[in-house]
């Protein structure tokens, strides 16, 4: 997984900015090729260009175009990024935001990490973005993806919850199977190094990701984003991730 450009951008008009150590966080991805940071707002490029200098990130001020899904990804294309990191500012997230949550997660081609206000507020002491991840997981397309690019940040990622959300009555075979695709798929990250334990929760898909993060105490949500052809059942799945975006305190990282 190569990571060479990233774009932060928030909502300036109608978000204060508040500063958080963004260096720290993303200094873990300088392994990945991450060698340059663009910003559209001058008050982030002002307040991180030493730090990210110090982390060997070239900061990079660029022109705003505006905090709409349109101009966002217009952006990202002409400056050739690689991960998108959108803020988007206070809870609740208002119909706007909601809005744009739903339009970034359908038709970015690059992983966008969500945001809020939060993570200034945090205090991360020794951990970063990446130290413990939950990562949902249901073994569609979009899952596995997730789990590839998982595992490529395997030396960045300390701990792992993998969470398999139940939304229906299971029958007893239903349950082994499940429990053994979980079982497989702990496997596979402990071959990686990777200390990961696997979980099942049942209810809604995003209230118990939610749920699982305040459990395991998570510092960031590990999610498989939109498919390569989207039959219409993957709307609510889409949906799910919306509204887990949309109510997660923690960081959110969509692929």
């Amino acid at each position: 997984m190569k990571i060479k450009r990233l774009l932060y951008t928030f909502d300036s008009k109608k978000h204060p900015f508040k500063p958080f150590d963004l260096a720290r966080h993303v200094s873990r991805l300088s392994g990945f090729g991450l060698s340059e940071a663009l910003f559209p707002q001058a008050g982030p490029y002002e307040r991180w260009k030493d730090d990210l200098e110090k982390a060997g990130i070239g900061p990079k001020k660029i022109q705003d175009r505006g905090f709409s899904c349109e101009k966002i990804l217009r952006t990202a294309r002409d400056e050739d990024v690689s991960l998108l990191m959108v803020n988007l500012g206070e809870n609740p997230v208002d119909s706007r935001g909601r809005a744009l949550i739903r339009k970034l997660i359908n038709r970015s081609h690059i992983p966008v990490l969500f945001i809020k206000n939060k993570v200034a507020e945090t205090n991360w002491g020794d951990l970063d973005f990446f130290s413990h991840v939950i990562f949902a997981v249901n073994w569609a397309e979009p899952s596995r993806k997730a789990f590839r690019r998982l595992i490529d940040l395997k030396k960045i990622v300390r701990q792992l919850e993998i969470i398999n959300v139940v939304e229906r009555k299971l029958t007893i075979q239903d349950l082994r199977k499940i429990k053994q695709r979980l079982a497989e798929t702990r496997r596979l990250c402990l071959n990686e190094n990777i200390d990961a334990e696997a979980h099942i929760y049942a209810g809604k898909l995003d209230e118990e990701i939610l749920t699982a993060g305040r459990d395991y105490r998570g510092t960031i949500i590990f999610m498989g984003g939109r498919a390569r052809k989207t039959p219409v059942k993957d709307l609510f799945i889409k949906n799910d991730l919306c509204k887990t975006v949309e109510n997660s305190d923690s960081p959110v990282w969509i692929f």
